[in-house]
């Protein structure tokens, strides 16, 4: 019985040992000492990156850009894959270390195209933490808030932009079948449509056979091209303020707050006054 207490004992202070290192662990990491070393990491990165494109230079010196380059990411390859160990789920509960896991993850498959330069993105991360320049945290912080309305408003756009497009091939395949063909078809000219603003050439070229269908691509073009536009760009806005908002309440230079504040003090020294009037 006493070995079998002694072991619990034991297996306990290991736990809670394993648990405040995992705490100090991610304790450094997320230290603003280490972040800076990420941002200077990611700008050597950047740097590299660019002078790989400068033919004379990359012949002169492609191996060991190259050897820089991958260095640093094998060495954030190699954060990641401790972090993940040492902390476990605590590492998934911050949505910035996915981000940053996906952006690593991507640059380590193998392209034509360079995909270590997406690893300048993670930047973004050590920007937001230290906070240099306050503007562009609040940009970073709402852009990362307004994900969620993002995606609803892109779901909803899709809704629409297929609805259209399954009703476009109906009604114009017939004598439109360059443009309306097919389902494949109609998805590419309704989003060059929204994309290249070609909604009036569209229109023009199907005046023909289709004398009405500037109405329907006119609807099609309001929809996909204002409504849902400006509801992407009120869900950043809104996203955004409120990053804003909470920053002020944070640092305590809200006008509600020192609102608050000064009728605070109004009423407890309305209350003084009475307490004297009421003593006379």
């Amino acid at each position: 019985m006493e070995k079998k207490n002694q072991l619990l004992k034991a297996t306990k202070k290991a736990e809670n040992e394993l648990k405040n290192f995992a705490e100090a662990v991610h304790e450094f990491f997320e230290s603003k000492p280490i972040h800076y070393l990420i941002l200077a990491c990611v700008c050597i990165i950047a740097i590299v990156t660019g002078l790989s494109t400068m033919p004379e230079i990359k012949q002169k010196h492609g191996e060991l850009l190259e050897i820089i380059g991958k260095g640093i990411l094998y060495l954030f390859v190699a954060e990641m894959v401790f972090r993940i160990i040492v902390t476990k789920t605590k590492f998934f509960m911050n949505y910035w270390n996915i981000f940053d896991l996906l952006i690593i993850m991507t640059a380590l498959y193998p392209t034509s195209f360079s995909p270590i330069v997406l690893v300048v993105f993670r930047g973004l991360n050590s920007l937001n933490i230290l906070n240099i320049f306050p503007r562009t945290r609040h940009i970073i912080q709402g852009l990362a808030k307004s994900a969620p309305g993002i995606i609803s408003v892109s779901f909803l756009a899709f809704i629409f932009f297929y609805s259209f497009s399954l009703i476009s091939t109906e009604l114009y395949r017939e004598h439109a079948p360059e443009l309306f063909g097919n389902i494949g078809i109609s998805m590419r000219t309704l989003f060059s449509m929204v994309g290249e603003f070609t909604w009036l050439e569209t229109s023009d070229s199907m005046t023909k056979n289709y004398p009405d269908a500037w109405i329907f691509l006119m609807i099609f073009n309001s929809v996909l091209g204002y409504f849902i536009f400006n509801l992407v760009v009120g869900t950043i806005v809104g996203a955004m303020s409120e990053v804003v908002e909470e920053d002020m309440r944070r640092k305590g230079t809200h006008p509600l707050d020192n609102h608050v504040k000064n009728l605070k003090e109004e009423l407890a020294e309305i209350k003084k006054m009475l307490h004297v009037a009421k003593k006379k």
